[in-house]
């Protein structure tokens, strides 16, 4: 059974020390977490719908979760583990990608081998960064 968390619910645990999150929702696409210590942190279960940016992510532990259309960027990613999760849509960007540990995850149907998530991931980045060029060019021909 999945339990819904607010984002403001979800802050406060992690304030106060919370490591160990199973089965809760936590949705809010248009709110950004930034600069917060997610080290260690494990989320078994769970369906992550926000905006990481900043954030310290390593040896975090994601199992088991919907993590469909979530945004990591510019987070210490390092031996952050995903495995067993759906990733359609994910972006996650930043210098340290490889050192993402990716386990056997699903997009789009697909099962996906660890090899072929950080090939999924490095597409994902380049579809947008296409996109933001394409509107940064647009911006400049008005």
């Amino acid at each position: 059974m999945i339990h819904d968390l607010s984002v403001q619910e979800f802050v406060q645990l992690i304030k106060k020390g919370e490591k160990k999150f199973t089965g809760v929702s936590v949705e809010d696409f248009n709110f950004t977490l930034r600069n917060y210590d997610l080290e260690g942190v494990e989320f078994e279960d769970c369906f992550i719908n926000i905006n990481l940016e900043k954030c310290n992510l390593k040896n975090a532990k994601f199992i088991f979760c919907n993590l469909k259309t979530i945004s990591v960027r510019d987070c210490s990613i390092e031996n952050c583990y995903i495995s067993d999760c759906h990733i359609e849509s994910i972006i996650i960007t930043g210098k340290n990608i490889d050192q993402i540990v990716f386990g056997t995850n699903y997009a789009y149907g697909m099962t996906l081998s660890p090899e072929k998530c950080l090939i999924y991931v490095r597409n994902e980045i380049l579809k947008v960064l296409k996109f933001e060029l394409t509107l940064y060019s647009l911006e400049i021909d008005f």
